[in-house]
């Protein structure tokens, strides 16, 4: 696992790490993504089965699956996996989850 980024381009990320995530915080990112999406004006309320999904799948990066570290404690998650445009490969951004206390604070763009 690489080192986290903690100097992040904006204040939002002030005392935030975002790194790659291991394989003992997906049952704190499942709750994350379903948290996030839980009032959401559009959602299918899926999204936490659908990480759960394109990890189980080939197109899974790992190092593109990220989480935002605050004291400790996983507050957001972002994950890009592989698709293809035609002929052309490229990545799709999946669920891009902030717990809601910390939602609306520029966490997303930091992600």
């Amino acid at each position: 696992m690489r080192q986290g980024i903690t100097e992040p381009p904006g204040r939002a990320l002030k005392g935030v790490t975002v790194r790659e995530e291991s394989r003992d915080e997906f049952g704190a990112i499942r709750e994350i993504v379903e948290s996030a999406f839980r009032s959401a004006e559009h959602t299918d309320g899926d999204e936490h089965n659908l990480v759960d999904r394109l990890r189980a799948a080939p197109e899974y990066i790992p190092e593109l699956s990220l989480v935002a570290i605050r004291d400790g404690k996983p507050i957001g998650h972002v994950m890009l996996s592989k698709i293809m445009i035609g002929e052309t490969e490229a990545v799709a951004l999946a669920p891009l989850a902030v717990i809601p206390s910390h939602q609306n604070r520029g966490m997303a763009d930091g992600l």
